[in-house]
């Protein structure tokens, strides 16, 4: 309990200064009535903002994405964009469709200890399904056609997206699919 009142302590702190901070550039005068009249709105906005974080704090955990994995994403949307051109050239020139495929990708998600026989909660699966959606649609190439809301997770745990791809999978969007 008490590292739950010290971490909403903290962030009480950091809001209301930055909400502080906020204010007091963008007043035209700075004046003690002003500081004090920001002092105490920006208190009673860090307080709404810390009491809804942990109203609507999510009770689901997803796979974390390694920032090593965010190193391929530049260089993912740069080839992509580079071949997605070079399809939209060839059809101008030479005609006919550009193509792509589908592909059912599973993902998947710690099971929560107090349930450890079954797949996530559905307050997990949807998370899990939103954090695929995201992130496999981030890239040029590919897109998330179906997120199957209406299947139940997969016995072994995990959502399934199904994934349209125009040419070759990048690398983000393979290590995002481990």
């Amino acid at each position: 309990m008490t590292r739950h009142l010290a971490r909403a302590a903290v962030a009480f702190v950091v809001w209301w200064a930055v909400l502080l901070a906020i204010y007091l550039v963008l007043i035209s005068s700075v004046t003690a009535a002003e500081v004090v009249v920001g002092a105490v709105v920006a208190a009673g906005a860090a307080l709404v903002a810390v009491v809804a974080s942990h109203a609507f704090a999510p009770a689901s955990t997803v796979p974390r994405l390694r920032w090593r994995h965010t190193v391929w994403l530049p260089y993912d949307m740069l080839a992509e964009t580079a071949m997605i051109a070079a399809f939209v050239v060839r059809y101008i020139v030479r005609g006919g469709s550009v193509g792509g495929s589908f592909a059912e990708v599973t993902m998947t998600a710690e099971r929560p200890a107090h349930r450890p026989s079954h797949g996530p909660a559905p307050d997990q699966a949807d998370a899990l399904r939103a954090y695929g959606v995201l992130l496999l649609s981030l890239t040029p190439a590919g897109y998330v056609a179906d997120d199957r809301a209406e299947q139940e997770p997969t016995s072994g745990g995990g959502v399934v997206v199904r994934v349209h791809r125009i040419g070759r999978t990048g690398r983000f969007a393979r290590l995002v699919e481990q």
